[in-house]
């Protein structure tokens, strides 16, 4: 079985960060960090006001509520000490879990050189698909995002779609294949 579909479906559902215990990171906290121009999702370097901003969002904390003093000292400790501000990033890193995604084997665009979602955004698309399928949007917003990608994935290949999914042993394969050597040039295989 796909390494990448276990990951989504056997994660943790809550882990700590910054004194906080984030929720499962799900389309809804990646929808409000973009709508908020956070730079975890939007790219971009990232300091200690993003990370502290990224675990309240997870958190489900109102964010109109100032920093207590524990976080201005979580901040200045990151701020003081590169190696926690680090450790943090790759919290982060692992809480979104993008490495569980599913991998596609298809073009970018369509055969007509189009792009294939039409200027619908990706999120918006995954949303679409899991509430036409019967969620609500409210548990199609909860849901894992790598979760709500493989199901989505799945609901749409199940309608017709003609989209490849490159199995994580299909990698394999092909990072084996990528250090076979070449024979010389002019050379023919015998068979």
């Amino acid at each position: 079985m796909d390494k990448r579909f276990l990951k989504a479906f056997l994660t943790p559902s809550r882990t700590r960060l910054l004194g906080r215990l984030l929720y499962p990171w799900c389309l809804k906290h990646r929808i409000q960090l973009t709508a908020l121009g956070s730079p975890i999702v939007t790219g971009g370097e990232v300091g200690p006001a993003e990370c502290m901003v990224f675990a309240k969002v997870c958190s489900e904390e109102p964010l109109g509520k100032g920093p207590t003093l524990m976080d201005r000292v979580r901040v200045r400790r990151m701020t003081a000490e590169p190696a926690h501000l680090a450790a943090c990033l790759e919290h982060i890193r692992q809480h979104v879990g993008a490495e569980a995604w599913p991998r596609y084997w298809d073009a970018p665009s369509t055969e007509g050189g189009t792009p294939r979602h039409q200027g619908v955004p990706w999120t918006l698309g995954i949303l679409a698909n899991l509430v036409r399928n019967g969620l609500t949007l409210e548990d199609a917003l909860h849901l894992p995002e790598a979760q709500a990608a493989w199901l989505s994935t799945a609901m749409a290949v199940q309608a017709g779609s003609k989209l490849e999914v490159l199995t994580t042993d299909d990698e394999a394969l092909l990072d084996s294949l990528s250090t076979v050597e070449r024979p010389p040039d002019g050379t023919q295989p015998t068979v």
